[in-house]
């Protein structure tokens, strides 16, 4: 420490970069951690989909078909999946969490 300066004096103040999720407003330092995150959030609408849906229900053991893929899938709403497709921005979808 100087002895003509005061602590005050001596504190550098600096800025820093965060970098935040649009959808759930959590931040993180890393670019490449919040994309990763921004990938799976929750509570983007593009993810909710079946495989992240509380409804989504997957038999035991999974179905190994390649021409009926859905046809061990069910939906508790009661959304139809028998023709394999999966779907998105469901109005059902609820999160598991």
């Amino acid at each position: 420490m100087n002895p003509m300066t005061t602590p005050e004096q001596e504190i550098e103040s600096y800025k820093t970069t965060r970098h935040r999720c649009p959808h759930c407003r959590r931040s993180f330092a890393s670019r490449a951690y919040a994309e990763n995150h921004v990938a799976f959030c929750q509570k983007r609408m593009s993810n909710h989909g079946c495989k992240t849906c509380a409804l989504f229900e997957e038999a035991e053991p999974p179905s190994m078909d390649r021409v009926y893929p859905g046809s061990s899938r069910s939906c508790g709403a009661g959304v139809d999946l028998s023709d394999g497709l999966l779907s998105i921005n469901c109005p059902h979808w609820e999160a598991v969490f």
